[in-house]
Parts: structure tokens; C-alpha cells; sequence
């Protein structure tokens, strides 16, 4: 519907225009001219040449259109002067106080001289241009509206309502990591997260954040990982469940988060094959991720 009415208003403004003139012997010059093959119908005045320029104008529109509804808003809770861009997960209004990213982790920046995780500055020098030229920000909060560290925590979206999170997400620039109860457009990050490392977007075209076998954490290791492999035992007690995929690495799922999942754990999970993204932390004498949602998991088999 869209084509045929950008192609017919066109044609009527061409007609305005230029008056078409046919003399008596048209018949026989348009059969010998094939550049005449649309003489009549609503691509009559419509040069052959401009179609593939018109599909691009269209696709370009629709892409820009999908960018800005993905995992869309109709109201805001606040419209701020933005400041700058601190790190891949974060950035400050003009006052200076600072704003994380809801759901969204990124590679993270190094600090306290600790190098840069892999693809940290390319996330940091996105978000850059993403926010060249932006003068004010609009913010969605969620049911938490700081973290431990007493940073704000919101949805952020640009003076054209493209949602910052999510593009974050479908750009693979940084995975999905929810965080109950801040689970407005869960469903919908999963799947913008889901396509893009799928589709080896981003950080998921790198080595470092593709699914690894468990048995090759290092015990120690601290950071964002991506984990692929078959729950070989469980164990439980008043803090939580353990999945253990292998003997020295766990998904911790902590007692009040269990309400959240359909299945029945421990039993449920058992030897099926699992998928999970998130921070890998020292734990003991292994290393865990903690799991706070069912989205933050996939089951596979």
C-alpha cells in the first residue's frame, strides 16, 4: 500500500507538470520503442531507471522505522539534558549524576589498571555517535530506580524515540542480563539480544564472548562469558540451586528467584542442555554465574 500510493502521487504530480502529448500514429512508435512499455497504467510517467532507487528509499525507511520502534514507548517519566558517555553501560546527564543502562551489559572498560575487556572502546565509541549531537535524553524507570552504587537506573531513549537499550542489544554492542524486578521489555531485549549474537553481531563475532565449553572457565576468572553445556548434577540448600555444568562451574539461581521459573528445579534440568549469558564471578573453589531471571537462560534440550 505504501509503494503504490508514494508511486501514484508521484505520477499525479508529474502529470500536473508535464501534460502528456500522443499524436495519431503513437500506437506504432510505442510498439518500436521500448522505452514506452509503461505507457499507460499507473506507472506511465514512473522512468524505468528510478525503481531500484525507490526499493532502496523504501528499505532504508523501513529500517530506520524498525530501529526506532524496537522495543518502543508510548511515555516517559523524565526528559534530562544529557551530559556525555562514561563507559559502555553507562552515561551522565548534565548535572553529572550517572545513568545505567537497564538489562544491558557491556564489555567492560578497564579500570584501577586493569586492561580493557575485549570490545569495550568499540561499545564506547558507538554510543558516541549515537549520542553526537543529542541535547536532552528521555528516561522510562522501572520498579528499581538505583543500583547498589546509587547510579540511576532507566530505559533510555533519544529525542526520536529510538530506545538505547535496545539498540545497544540488536547491534550486539552488549548481551541481555535481567534483573528482576526492572523487567519492563524483557521478552523484547531477549529476542534483540538473541538475533544479534546469532547472527555474530558485534561482540558476538568475537572469540571471547562465543558459547564456551564450561571446563574452560579459568577458576578465578571474572567477567562477561557465555556458557554452553549439559546440567550434570544440582545441588541445593536454603540460599539457592546450583546447576553444575561441570565440576567446577555452576549457574546459581538464588531461593526468591526460583518463583520465576516455570520449570521444576532441581529435577526439571537435569541433564539437559542449557545456554547462559551473564557475569562469571569466583565462588568457593569454582566459579558461578548467577541467573536471576528464566529470560536470562536458554534451555535447548
Amino acid at each position: 500500500m505504501f509503494v503504490r500510493n508514494v508511486i501514484l502521487f508521484t505520477q499525479a504530480s508529474k502529470k500536473s507538470l508535464t501534460p502528456q502529448v500522443v499524436s495519431t500514429n503513437s500506437v506504432k512508435s510505442t510498439e518500436r520503442n521500448s522505452s514506452a512499455r509503461f505507457e499507460s497504467g499507473p506507472f506511465s510517467y514512473w522512468p524505468t531507471y528510478s525503481f531500484p532507487l525507490l526499493i532502496f528509499l523504501i528499505l532504508l525507511f523501513c529500517g530506520e522505522a524498525h530501529a526506532q520502534s524496537l522495543c518502543s514507548s508510548t511515555s516517559y517519566h523524565e526528559k534530562v539534558e544529557f551530559g556525555e558517555v562514561v563507559d559502555g553501560n553507562t552515561i551522565s546527564n548534565k548535572d553529572g549524576d550517572l545513568i545505567r543502562f537497564i538489562g544491558t551489559v557491556a564489555p567492560e572498560a578497564g579500570k584501577q589498571g586493569f586492561p580493557d575487556a575485549p570490545f569495550a572502546q568499540q561499545t564506547i565509541s558507538e554510543l558516541k555517535k549515537k549520542f553526537a549531537n543529542v541535547s536532552y535524553i528521555l528516561l522510562r524507570r522501572d520498579n528499581f530506580r538505583r543500583d547498589n552504587r546509587q547510579q540511576r537506573l532507566a530505559h533510555v531513549f533519544l529525542p526520536d524515540e529510538t530506545n538505547v537499550n535496545a539498540w545497544l542489544l540488536n547491534e550486539g554492542l552488549a548481551a541481555y542480563v535481567p534483573t528482576p524486578p526492572n523487567l519492563w521489555k524483557s521478552r523484547c531485549y531477549k529476542q534483540a539480544a538473541d538475533q544479534a549474537q546469532s547472527e555474530g553481531k558485534g561482540m558476538w563475532g568475537l572469540e571471547r564472548y562465543r558459547a564456551h565449553d564450561p571446563e574452560e572457565i579459568d577458576q578465578g576468572f571474572r567477567g562477561l562469558y557465555t556458557v554452553e553445556g549439559r546440567v550434570k548434577r544440582i545441588t541445593s540448600n536454603r540460599r539457592g540451586v546450583w546447576l553444575y555444568l561441570s565440576d567446577d562451574f555452576a549457574l546459581r539461581i538464588n531461593r526468591y528467584d526460583l518463583k520465576r521459573f516455570k520449570f521444576h528445579i532441581p529435577e526439571g534440568l537435569k541433564s539437559h542442555l542449557v545456554h547462559a549469558t551473564g557475569i562469571v564471578y569466583p565462588y568457593g573453589s569454582g566459579v558461578n554465574m548467577r541467573i536471576w531471571h528464566p529470560d536470562g537462560m536458554t534451555v535447548i534440550d
